[in-house]
This record gives C-alpha cells, sequence and structure tokens, in this order.
C-alpha cells in the first residue's frame, strides 16, 4: 500500500510539472479565444489615416512661446531690482562726496534697461543746475530712505515680482490638474456612451507622440511608445509565468514610414530572438540567440510591433509588408493582414477596434482603437490574449478599468 501510494504522489507531480511545462511555452491557448465571437462583435469601421511633423522634435505653440518670454522677462528683471539694491546698499558706505556719482550710476543702468523706479524719481539729466542741485538733494534724501528698506532680509530674500511669478505660476498649473482629471472615462461616461469606451465630448485623438497601454489576464502584460522627433522606440511587456517576455524596437519615422533599426525578444532575462536593420546594404540579419541569418531588405520592412504602429499610423496598408518577428522574416499582402471592425466587450464596456493579423510562425493579432488615435488597445500574441485595462496619451490618463485594476 505504502508503495502504491509514493507512485501515486510521484504520477502526480510529474503530470502537474508537464502541465507547467506546456504553459509556460505557450502550448494551452487562453480560455478566451473559445468565447472570441461573443467578445469581438463584427461592426463596420474606418480607422483615421494620420500625417506626422516627425521631423519637429518639440511643439511650441503661440502661447507657450509667450510665456517663455514672459519669464525671461521677469528674470531680466529681477536681475536688475538685485543689481539696484547691491549699488544702493554699497552707497550707505560711500561719502556725501561720492553719493552723487552712485546716483548718476543708477540712473544710467535704469535708464538703459528697465525703468523699475520711475515713480519714484524723474529725469535725471536736468539741464539747469538749480534743479540738478535740487533733484540731487531730493534724490539723496529718496535713496537713503531706500538703503534703510534695502537692508531688511525681507526686501533682498523675498522680492515682490518674485512672489507674484510663483502665484501666476500656480495659477497656470491648476487647470491643467482640473483638465487632466476631467479627461479620465468614468464608469457613469461608459454607461451615457451606449456601453462604449471613448474619450469624453466626442474629442478627436490624433495619433499620440506617447502612449502607455495596459493589459490584464493570465498574462497581463504592458506596451509603451515612445517618439520624438523622427525617432521612435516601442516597448512591450507579457508576465509569462517564469519566464517574462520583453520586446523592443528603435527606429525612425520618414516620410510616414516607421524603419526600424533593432528589434530584440528577450525571455526569462535572456536573448531569445533579434533583427538589425541595415538599410545601406538593404539586408535584414535577424535569428535566434547564437544564430545570424540573412534576408533582402524590402522598403516596407518591419519587426512585428513597429507594424502595428505602422498599421495604425497609416490606418492599413495598401501594399505588401515584409515582417519578421527575429525568427523568420516574411511578406504579407493586404489582404492577408485583414483589418476587420470589431466592438469588443471588455467587461467593463466596449472598445470599437479593427483587428489585423499577422499570421507569423504562431498567429498575432492587433486591434487598433479607432477612438483612440489607433492605438493596439487588444492584442492575441501567440495565443497569450492581453485584455486591456488601462490607456494613457501624451501623458494624460484616459481611462483605467475600476474593477480589474490591481
Amino acid at each position: 500500500m505504502k508503495h502504491s501510494n509514493k507512485v501515486l504522489y510521484f504520477a502526480l507531480v510529474v503530470s502537474l510539472l508537464i502541465h507547467i511545462v506546456f504553459i509556460v511555452n505557450g502550448h494551452i491557448t487562453h480560455a478566451i479565444e473559445s468565447i472570441e465571437p461573443t467578445q469581438l462583435k463584427p461592426i463596420e469601421l474606418t480607422l483615421q489615416e494620420y500625417t506626422l511633423d516627425e521631423q519637429t522634435p518639440t511643439i511650441q505653440t503661440a502661447d507657450t512661446q509667450t510665456i517663455e518670454q514672459q519669464e525671461q522677462t521677469q528674470i531680466a528683471r529681477q536681475q536688475q531690482e538685485n543689481q539696484v539694491i547691491l549699488v544702493q546698499s554699497q552707497t550707505k558706505k560711500e561719502t556725501p562726496q561720492n553719493k552723487t556719482t552712485v546716483d548718476a550710476a543708477q540712473a544710467n543702468t535704469k535708464k538703459g534697461n528697465l525703468n523699475l523706479t520711475g515713480a519714484i524719481r524723474g529725469p535725471l539729466t536736468p539741464k539747469d543746475p538749480k534743479n540738478n542741485a535740487q533733484q540731487r538733494t531730493a534724490s539723496d534724501t529718496i535713496v537713503s530712505e531706500e538703503n534703510k528698506s534695502a537692508s531688511e532680509p525681507q526686501a533682498i530674500s523675498e522680492p515682490v515680482t518674485n512672489t507674484d511669478s510663483n502665484q501666476d505660476t500656480q495659477e497656470e498649473k491648476a487647470p491643467t490638474n482640473t483638465e487632466q482629471k476631467s479627461i479620465l472615462i468614468t464608469e457613469k461616461d461608459i454607461a451615457q456612451n451606449k456601453g462604449v469606451i471613448a474619450p469624453k465630448g466626442n474629442e478627436k485623438i490624433t495619433f499620440p507622440r506617447s502612449a502607455q497601454i495596459k493589459y490584464t489576464g493570465p498574462v497581463p502584460g504592458e506596451m509603451n511608445f515612445q517618439r520624438s522627433g523622427s525617432d521612435y522606440t516601442i516597448t512591450a511587456k507579457l508576465k509569462v509565468p517564469f519566464k517574462n517576455f520583453q520586446f523592443k524596437a528603435v527606429g525612425s519615422i520618414t516620410d510616414g514610414r516607421f524603419k526600424p533599426n533593432r528589434y530584440t525578444d528577450t525571455r526569462g532575462g535572456k536573448l531569445y530572438a533579434y533583427a538589425n536593420f541595415d538599410y545601406e546594404k538593404k539586408l535584414i540579419t535577424y535569428g535566434k540567440d547564437g544564430e545570424e541569418k540573412t534576408s533582402p531588405l524590402d522598403e516596407n520592412a518591419l519587426d512585428i510591433f513597429s507594424a502595428a504602429w505602422q498599421l495604425a499610423l497609416n490606418s492599413g496598408t495598401s501594399s505588401p509588408l515584409q515582417i519578421t518577428n527575429g525568427k523568420s522574416v516574411r511578406t504579407y499582402t493586404p489582404s492577408q493582414l485583414g483589418g476587420v471592425g470589431r466592438e469588443y466587450n471588455q467587461g467593463e464596456g466596449k472598445l470599437r477596434i479593427k483587428v489585423f493579423t499577422i499570421p507569423n510562425d504562431k498567429k498575432i493579432e492587433y486591434g487598433l482603437a479607432a477612438d483612440f488615435g489607433n492605438i493596439p488597445a487588444y492584442i492575441n500574441f501567440e495565443g497569450y490574449i492581453l485584455d486591456p485595462v488601462g490607456i494613457k496619451l501624451d501623458g494624460q490618463e484616459y481611462w483605467k478599468a475600476v474593477q480589474r485594476v490591481k
């Protein structure tokens, strides 16, 4: 009896280990695929095509430039005030004969730059000697009073102009905080929009400069997209048990075309597959870790994640795309990639997406959200379904699933 129990326990342990291995290697498909038809309801959907200003690293509006000019003027004014205070403090140590000379230096400084105390003194270069003498006497009296106030610590450490500047800055920030809070889509907003997750007030979202999409499910994940000028970076992470996946693509955008330079697929902290794009030699070097394969590089060559954002930018494609996952390089026609409108029931609301399929070694699907700049909100990566629970665009949080975000 004891022997049979040991055999039974051993069989159970082996069976458990086999199941774990299958799950880790992705051989057991997410159960959500079996109910895919109810979650991905067909709809008519057209994506917006975008045009980028990729050669401009930073967008500066007229309002932004005006604020910067105001800040520079305030800094210049503060420097002038500090200089006047310094001259006044030195005046206290000067003899009465030299005080007139110091007064003239102050007058020249203010006349050449900002007339900060014009209301206190009039013109300092009169032609009438009598008036000149009278003004010097009046000026000496006023300067003595200014010297007295300048010797107090508050007059130096807390200039009035600087205090006003801080108040203005706080007032300018207040609307931004209020605006960010109002952008966040609530459960009430979704209910009023017939269950559809979309920006408030029918806001039209453009192709983002930065995006962060969070996903949940048995395999939670996150994708980050960042572009600056003509450069872009895409990172994606999948929290697969015992073997986290991390993907990264870097490159540039030229004339509306994504041109990746390097793509890496890292699993369990080790390089799993890669692809390097050499546009001079027109060659793709790729393979699993330790391999070095080559393939001719087409003008529409992409990695699997750059492909998602290229489809998002152009609302699909009218020409074949050469796509690599680091393990293979294949070319797909527009009909193979598809582009089918779907209403994806996320659980707390419905996202309007257009699904494109990359039938590589294993199927990869990207659902581009029409209401959020065509970002890949839904992903089926080789059988792992990534269920969206959060969307942040250009630093602003638009939506966060309330019930299923840890």
